[in-house]
């Protein structure tokens, strides 16, 4: 077989590996690819904190639990346990603090959004689909907060902290209300029990976690 003809042949065969296995380990990485939290693989995950072990009600109110993360995470849903007696805006926020290894400070405002609704008792209230990634280089406080009907929320008897799919969640914050962009928080780990919370996340690839576009 002369060198020509050997040479088309290779050239077609790995047309048919490319065509057959999809993008050549040669072909440039598209974008959206490189962000922690846009390719993720594997199922969601969803874990539930607290529980109904205590009950409360009033408005306005800000409740939330505090978390550290040692895996980041995309966070995919919001759930929070609620009566909402009558038409209300349910806000789910997170805030964020660097993790300088003190849970106390000043915490911003890095993402909230919102659903009208109301409940005819205790329900699991839901943010809908969202897209935010935890990072370990922060502490999180994620709440959920009303400010007009006087609304039924409940905190478990759980010890904190305890272990969460991606880190720790260190106490439950049982003060505050406004959802503001900046807040001061002066609980230490360990001081509450949960509220009843649940999140739905996806765990992103270690492939993933330190990838950046030039």
């Amino acid at each position: 077989m002369s060198d020509s003809r050997s040479i088309a042949i290779l050239a077609v065969a790995g047309l048919l590996v490319t065509s057959l296995c999809g993008a050549a380990e040669t072909d440039p990485v598209p974008p959206g690819q490189l962000t922690p939290g846009v390719a993720i693989v594997g199922p969601d995950a969803t874990e539930t904190y607290g529980s109904v072990g205590t009950t409360w009600s009033g408005t306005p109110r800000e409740r939330g639990n505090l978390f550290s993360v040692s895996s980041p995470a995309n966070i995919t849903q919001i759930e929070w346990y609620l009566t909402v007696p009558s038409t209300e805006t349910i806000y789910f926020v997170i805030y964020r603090k660097t993790n300088d290894g003190t849970v106390t400070g000043v915490y911003d405002q890095v993402f909230i959004t919102s659903v009208s609704t109301s409940t005819s008792g205790a329900e699991w209230v839901s943010s809908g689909a969202i897209s935010y990634t935890l990072d370990p280089a922060y502490y999180y406080y994620l709440s959920v907060a009303w400010d007009t009907v006087s609304c039924t929320y409940y905190r478990g008897t759980e010890t904190t902290p305890f272990a969460t799919g991606f880190g720790q969640l260190l106490t439950g914050i049982p003060a505050g209300s406004g959802h503001a962009a900046t807040w001061d928080n002066t609980y230490n780990t360990g001081g509450f029990p949960p509220y009843y919370q649940r999140l739905t996340f996806d765990i992103v690839p270690v492939e993933l976690q330190s990838l950046s576009v030039e």
